[in-house]
């Protein structure tokens, strides 16, 4: 265990609810801010909006054309999971055949996209690697979004 306490914090952090209010908040401002395109461009509902204290999800459904955005921004774990379910009311399933993540959609379009580009490094801020998300669905992701399936 040589060098375990070297890394230990000397204090006791502690976080009020305000704090995690206005964290969380801010979160589903940015989420919300970003993706807004899918209401104005591409018809889908006012998001449906859940959080807790691990991370927050952002919902868009469109029942025209049966697409439903999940947009997971995971705080402990710092990582996106972004998919896009072909059929409005269908539950997510990673394995359905119903259901693909951003990254298989940008790279359906673009095989060159890695999961660096759109994933936020452990200790990254995550601001960039959202926008970069709704960069390139907007990019490459218009006929999925519009009721193309692959």
């Amino acid at each position: 265990m040589r060098g375990f306490c070297k890394f230990m914090p000397t204090e006791t952090i502690v976080y009020s609810m305000t704090d995690f209010n206005d964290f969380t908040n801010k979160k589903i401002g940015l989420i919300v801010n970003y993706f807004d395109f899918l209401t104005k461009q591409y018809g889908f509902d006012s998001p449906i909006i859940e959080f807790n204290a691990l991370g927050v999800m952002v919902i868009y459904i469109n029942p025209d054309v049966k697409r439903k955005v999940r947009l997971v921004h995971d705080f402990k774990e710092k990582h996106f999971y972004f998919t896009i379910t072909n059929g409005a009311q269908i539950d997510e399933d990673a394995k359905s055949s119903n259901v693909r993540t951003f990254l298989q959609i940008f790279q359906h379009a673009n095989k060159s996209i890695t999961m660096e580009d759109v994933q936020p490094g452990f200790y990254e801020a995550s601001e960039n690697k959202l926008r970069k998300n709704a960069e390139l669905l907007q990019q490459l992701g218009g006929g999925v979004l519009s009721g193309e399936w692959f």
